[in-house]
């Protein structure tokens, strides 16, 4: 099934774009969609039974419900369908079945138990549950200024000018550096290292400290990146200062 591409419009503060994916039946919009409201079923998150009268007249709305109630994933998109919701998003609840193999395996076990499929004209979406708690959180609290969104269906690009920039930058990056490195090999070059600079001797202990040193800090990487990330920009920033001082 297609990727869904869900923009939060408001509040500010939860605004951003988030992934979701298209169940494989129900419908598909076309475009973009006009700015809807998220409503969660009041009194039944599952979404399982009948809308009340209050929720239906907020239509048009996109309804937001969690699996693992008492029904299928079809039946809830009936009873959002029924109360006139443009669509619906399923936040997917980890199961025993499925916790332990991603949230695609949750997608794909509570889209399967879906019957009765050609009645639905709606589009339906399952969303990561830690998405559909922040939205629902802020519904809880905000009752009469509900998650405004818009959802249209992901088209990959075949040119993105961020990549344009990321490759430009790195091949100069590239040629830049074997620019500076070869500066001694020609004469009268204001790059070449001078006779009075220390030189760094290479010894055979060194690619193997090399391997493993690098090899923990990878380690480290992965599990402490969101609180080293800021002690490596400060490095560049330094690293960077230091050849631009020694430059000039």
């Amino acid at each position: 099934p297609p990727l869904a591409v869900i923009s939060v419009r408001s509040p500010e503060s939860l605004s951003g774009n988030v992934a979701g994916r298209f169940a494989p039946w129900g419908s598909r919009p076309a475009a973009a969609t006009a700015e809807l409201r998220a409503l969660t079923p009041r009194g039944d998150r599952s979404g399982c039974a009948p809308y009340g009268a209050a929720d239906v007249k907020q239509a048009p709305f996109v309804a937001l419900v969690w699996s693992g109630g008492p029904c299928t994933a079809t039946e809830q998109a009936q009873r959002a369908q029924d109360a006139g919701a443009q669509g619906i998003v399923i936040a997917l609840v980890p199961n025993k079945t499925a916790a332990s193999t991603g949230s695609q395996k949750v997608f794909d076990v509570h889209m399967a138990s879906a019957t009765s499929q050609d009645n639905i004209t709606i589009f339906v979406v399952g969303v990561a549950e830690s998405i559909g708690n922040k939205l629902g959180d802020w519904n809880t609290k905000h009752p009469k200024d509900l998650v405004r969104l818009t959802l249209e269906v992901y088209s990959p690009s075949f040119f993105d000018l961020s990549q344009l920039l990321m490759i430009t930058m790195a091949t100069s990056l590239i040629v830049a550096g074997a620019f500076f490195s070869t500066a001694d090999l020609r004469l009268g070059s204001p790059l070449a290292p001078r006779s009075s600079e220390e030189v760094v001797e290479v010894d055979k202990w060194f690619p193997l400290a090399f391997c493993v040193f690098g090899s923990v800090m990878l380690v480290v990487l992965y599990f402490l990146m969101r609180y080293l990330i800021y002690v490596i920009i400060v490095c560049f920033c330094i690293g960077g200062a230091n050849t631009l001082t020694e430059l000039a």
